[in-house]
């Protein structure tokens, strides 16, 4: 007996079989045909081509990319798949209002901060006005130093 099997990528597999008594039995995915002697794998639904980006993407604002979704059966074969569109949002659409990001006015008073103690003093009373009082924090007490005895 003689059996050709075929697989994906246009690939055939053959082999002699001698024994005339042996039964085969088909998995999933799989099927005989012992009319023209021939073990198959079954398509899975999905249609055989290329997905997705052809290469690294580094998307900006107001730019997209392609994504794979698809569902795998518990054989492990891939029986759907889609391309999703993913769009990096506008400038114009991602503000404080409505993305919860800071505006580029505040990025900037944000990188101009004096970050120093008197700095931030300054920052405070600006923002809140003189009549806030800052209090100093209390100097550490000293601590006395064993004596030698």
């Amino acid at each position: 007996m003689n059996f050709t099997a075929s697989t994906v990528g246009g690939e055939t597999v053959s082999f002699n079989q001698q024994d005339n008594n042996t039964t085969y039995t088909a998995g999933n995915k799989i099927s005989i045909n012992g009319s023209n002697n021939s073990i198959n794998h079954i398509t899975s639904g999905v249609v055989a081509g290329t997905y997705g980006e052809a290469s690294d993407q580094t998307p900006g604002f107001g730019d997209d990319f392609k994504v794979l979704s698809g569902t795998v059966d518990t054989y492990g074969h891939l029986t759907t798949i889609t391309e999703r569109n993913i769009t990096i949002p506008t400038y114009s659409t991602v503000t404080q209002e409505t993305a919860g990001l800071m505006s580029v006015i505040d990025k900037t008073r944000l990188d101009n901060i004096d970050s120093t103690l008197e700095g931030l003093k300054y920052e405070i009373i600006k923002q809140f006005g003189p009549e806030l009082e800052v209090e100093p924090e209390p100097e550490p007490e000293p601590t006395e130093e064993p004596s030698e005895g």
